[in-house]
């Protein structure tokens, strides 16, 4: 099994809390279109819609191979409670928009060797986590930092997408 790992944890991962009226179709354009500028193959995961439409759940996700060792993964998991389809006029147009509850966690992940080049056997695998962790471990550390902004660019991405009016300026002196 490739290892894979989330450059934030579950815990820490950059999460959008929104509650109103949003144009759904609009973010859902806007992440598709990041995705495949930054390189990312664009994925649908499952998605869940209740009987009355209330409750509505969407999973997206795509990976890129930056190299021929590492993949990076974009997980985003979006859940919306007290969902209701509106009609909105913007931009003199009618439009339907989203009013509702609206949850959404981006993750990035890295897998190593998903080529599966040291999977063939025990001394493999042995070999492997010792190139990892011994080799080629500050080179990942420093990679990840990389995609660590990148993952704050897409968030505020899509926090600017939806009108949100703070951003997250966590790498705005580092980088």
């Amino acid at each position: 099994m490739c290892p894979k790992f989330s450059i934030m944890g579950p815990e820490t991962a950059p999460k959008i809390k929104f509650k109103g009226i949003f144009d759904f179709n609009s973010v859902y354009a806007a992440v598709k279109e990041w995705f495949q500028k930054h390189g990312f193959e664009w994925q649908e995961g499952k998605h869940y819609v209740d009987t009355n439409g209330k409750e509505r759940s969407f999973h997206w996700y795509g990976f890129r191979n930056d190299t021929h060792y590492l993949r990076v993964w974009v997980d985003i998991s979006i859940d919306i409670k007290e969902a209701d389809d509106v009609e909105v006029i913007h931009e003199g147009k009618k439009k339907k928009f989203l009013k509702g509850n609206m949850l959404m966690i981006i993750d990035m992940l890295v897998e190593t060797d998903y080529e599966k080049q040291f999977e063939k056997n025990r001394f493999f695998i042995l070999l492997r986590q010792f190139y990892e962790n011994y080799i080629y471990h500050n080179k990942l550390l420093l990679y990840v930092d990389g995609l660590e902004h990148e993952l704050h660019e897409l968030y505020d991405y899509i926090k600017k997408k939806m009108d949100m009016a703070s951003t997250d300026e966590y790498f705005k002196d580092n980088w």
